[in-house]
């Protein structure tokens, strides 16, 4: 079996130009040298497909997840950014930490803070 290494995730969208703002101005994803959102070595390709309108039906199916040292302190600082989260930091059973919050299409993301 060949080794398979994750390039990159597409997210379908109506509006590509607003998803591009919210993942790099108010999550700070930065573009690669390509023009491209980056993070940790994944490019998220926010895409126009015309069968994409509104939310998603079912939000939880595929979650992006971001890791992140504080997750108290990176969810108090995306609030006042003005993302919605959907779930407030909650302590998992196994340990860690996790948090839900939407994008503009209201695609579920989450925040992770392993142990």
């Amino acid at each position: 079996m060949p080794q398979l290494q994750l390039s990159s995730v597409i997210i379908a969208t109506h509006d590509k130009a607003r998803q591009k703002i919210f993942y790099h101005d108010v999550l700070g994803i930065p573009f690669n040298a390509q023009g491209k959102l980056e993070s940790a070595g994944v490019v998220i390709h926010p895409a126009l497909h015309s069968a994409v309108q509104g939310p998603p039906a079912e939000p939880h199916r595929i979650m992006l997840t971001f890791a992140v040292a504080d997750i108290h302190a990176a969810a108090a600082e995306l609030r006042a950014r003005g993302v919605v989260f959907v779930r407030a930091p909650e302590q998992e059973h196994w340990g860690g930490w996790l948090a839900t919050f939407l994008d503009p299409d209201g695609n579920y993301l989450q925040l992770i803070q392993l142990l």
